[in-house]
């Protein structure tokens, strides 16, 4: 039996059975179509919140600036200062290298 074959006869056997019994035949429809339905309309409502956020952030402007500078450059604490009177900063942070370092009360 060759594959198209197979298939004329899955398919008549379905609408066969579709035709014999209409209310299951209805009731999976329905609930095929619905969630179907629920699936579509769940990711455009994801989608709607996800780009109001994303409009929220960018009518604010947020921009981080980052300054990377060699350890001689002369910057120290008191940029922080400056940097905080000019209008429009919300916050300024400085972060240094990292130093490792050990308790000497626990050996190892």
């Amino acid at each position: 039996m060759s594959a198209l074959l197979r298939w004329v006869a899955v398919v008549r056997e379905a609408l066969a059975t579709a035709w014999a019994q209409p209310v299951a035949s209805v009731v999976t429809i329905v609930m095929v179509a619905g969630m179907c339905a629920t699936v579509l309309l769940t990711t455009g409502r994801t989608v709607g919140a996800e780009q109001a956020v994303l409009g929220s952030i960018d009518s604010e402007g947020t921009r981080s600036i980052v300054i990377r500078a060699e350890p001689d450059a002369g910057l120290d604490a008191t940029v922080l200062g400056r940097l905080a009177h000019i209008d429009g900063i919300q916050w300024a942070g400085a972060f240094g290298g990292a130093q490792d370092v050990t308790n000497i009360e626990f050996p190892g």
